[in-house]
């Protein structure tokens, strides 16, 4: 008897697909006819020398190329089978879909650091119910609001560094972080802590 084996897995379907891809800055030509699928839910990894075109590549798929002044583009992008290039699609409804993490921060450079932070949502239409609550929150440990952050010198407008920080004792930092975690987001978000199970400082709750 021979042995049955198992028919190999189908492949996926590309959830973007670059075909033919070219880009160039004026004369100086970028990408040369690059045709390669993105899986959804895998890691696509693009890798190469330092100016061999990977971030131009990366910045076609989401249009950020054609800002350039002087960039042209050949072939097309797919996102769901559809071209992104398309002249009905709007290159911003293509940004909400693909974004992209830089190396450096890019902030709007005539608005504030609270404008910038709010701006996504204004941008999409949205008005947060507390923006001081959307600016100053940030994720910690098991849910938790982030603890504030204190920066040298120990003095500044009036504002002092609790002299717990500045003892060096890891573990009364430690026990301070987390009293002021807890308190902070008992404070703001009493919804983070229902969700945990309540309040650990309450009633005997955990």
């Amino acid at each position: 008897m021979s042995r049955s084996s198992a028919p190999p897995p189908k492949p996926r379907p590309a959830k973007m697909e670059a075909v033919a891809l070219g880009a160039a800055f004026r004369e100086a030509v970028a990408l040369k006819r690059v045709t390669m699928p993105v899986v959804e839910n895998r890691v696509t990894a693009v890798i190469g020398p330092s100016g061999c075109g990977k971030s131009t590549f990366i910045r076609c798929l989401n249009r950020m190329h054609e800002v350039v002044p002087g960039a042209t583009r050949t072939g097309e992008v797919l996102l769901d089978g559809e071209s992104i290039y398309g002249p009905e699609v709007d290159p911003v409804s293509v940004r909400r879909r693909v974004g992209m993490v830089f190396q450096k921060p890019n902030p709007f450079p005539d608005m504030s650091v609270r404008d910038n932070v709010l701006s996504g949502l204004r941008l999409n239409g949205i008005r947060p119910a507390n923006a001081d609550s959307v600016v100053d929150e940030s994720h910690g440990e098991g849910g938790l609001l982030e603890y504030p952050q204190y920066t040298r010198p120990l003095e500044f407008r009036g504002a002092r560094v609790p002299d717990v920080l500045a003892g060096g004792n890891h573990s009364k930092i430690r026990a301070f972080r987390d009293a002021e975690r807890l308190e902070r987001t008992r404070a703001r978000r009493p919804d983070l802590l229902a969700r945990r199970g309540g309040d650990p400082d309450a009633g005997g709750e955990s």
